[in-house]
Formats: structure tokens, sequence, C-alpha cells
């Protein structure tokens, strides 16, 4: 840990310390200023540490194919407690992401109506698809967006963040190098790195 630029011991760090040298040791002043040696070090390797996104990424993720009907859609998302859906191939490769704006899109409303901008301001992404009637259609390859944003696992999630604050997303589909899947990482994932930490078992679905 540091504090105003200088490192400072927790009792973590002489824990971890006192580990090293066994449960009991004779506390002489040259097992003092060893005991602080080896807490300085792990205090040092702490704060040096990344949080990367496969550390805190959900991997079981909710996700559907192209053909999925608004009816499917809106019943996962209602059953997961989720905000979005990845739409990925028969191998697992993102094609694209429905969010809750995307599917009420498909009920048909009109292109400029100003139910558009409070739908915006509700769920915090704009509507991504109009067809030539003002609807999107009504299937996850009609109302997904396939300019999809990916993060990579081995990013660190100050740079997700950073990514979801410009363009106003709520997630990132994490991708292999293949464009394969492998996990969704949410606002609310990040949050939750700086309230207790990293080390959780993961999640499932698309806040």
């Amino acid at each position: 840990m540091s504090e105003n630029g200088k490192e400072k011991i927790t009792a973590a760090d002489l824990r971890s310390a006192l580990r090293q040298m066994g449960a009991y040791v004779d506390v002489t002043e040259d097992d003092l200023m060893k005991i602080y040696a080896l807490a300085l070090e792990h205090a040092k390797k702490e704060a040096g540490k990344k949080v990367l996104v496969k550390d805190v990424m959900t991997r079981e993720v909710i996700t559907v194919d192209g053909g999925a009907t608004i009816s499917r859609m809106s019943g996962l998302m209602y059953q997961h407690r989720i905000s979005g859906l990845p739409v990925v191939d028969a191998d697992g490769r993102v094609e694209g992401i429905v969010t809750e704006a995307d599917l009420i899109a498909g009920v048909c409303i009109e292109r400029g109506h100003p139910f558009r901008k409070t739908l915006k301001h509700l769920f915090g992404e704009s509507v991504t698809a109009d067809g030539p009637d003002g609807c999107a259609g009504d299937t996850a390859k009609d109302l997904m967006n396939p300019k999809v944003i990916t993060a990579d696992p081995d990013d660190e999630i100050g740079k997700v963040a950073a990514i979801m604050n410009e363009k106003k997303i709520k997630r990132l589909p994490v991708v292999q190098a293949d464009g394969k899947l492998i996990g969704i990482i949410a606002r609310a994932d990040i949050v939750k790195v700086h309230i207790t930490g990293w080390d959780r078992p993961a999640g499932r679905g698309c806040e």
C-alpha cells in the first residue's frame, strides 16, 4: 500500500512477513528489521498489482443467436436481471449486442419520436437500428448493434472503464484473439473492484 507517495505497512503485510519467517520468532532488533524488510517488499508487490479484465469478468454469459425473437430476448433479460445480450454465431464468435433500448425499438417507435430520447436517458444507451418504417425488426440480427466494442482478457480495468465512459455503454464482451466470447465485463464489475476487491466467484449474464 502507498500513502502520499510513501510505502505504508499494513497488518496484512506484517502477517505475510511473519508467515515467511515461521509462526514463532524471538523478536530481536534484527528480527524486526527483517520483518520490516519483508513486509515492505510485500507492500510494494501489492501496490504494483494490476487488475485485469479476466480477474473480474463474468464468465458464464447469457447469449442468443441471430434468430432469437424479441419475446425470447425479453424473457432472458427479465429472468436473469440483465440489460443486454451478446449475439453469437454457431462457433461462439460475437456478431453483435442487443440492449433493452434495442428491444423497445423493435415495437416500432417511429424515428424522431421524442420517446426515443427518453429511452436514451432511461437506459443510458441509444437505440441501435431503424428500418424504413421506423421499426428495427423482430429478431436479434435485426435489432443488434453489429459494431461491438470488445475487451481483451488482459486489458486493465482502468482502460475498460475509460471506454465505457467515453462511449456511454454499460458492458463490453470479452473475446479471445479469434473473436470467441469468453466473458463479459459490466460497469458493476468495475465498481465492485473498488469496493470489495477482485477476488470473487464469476457470476453470469450481461448487466
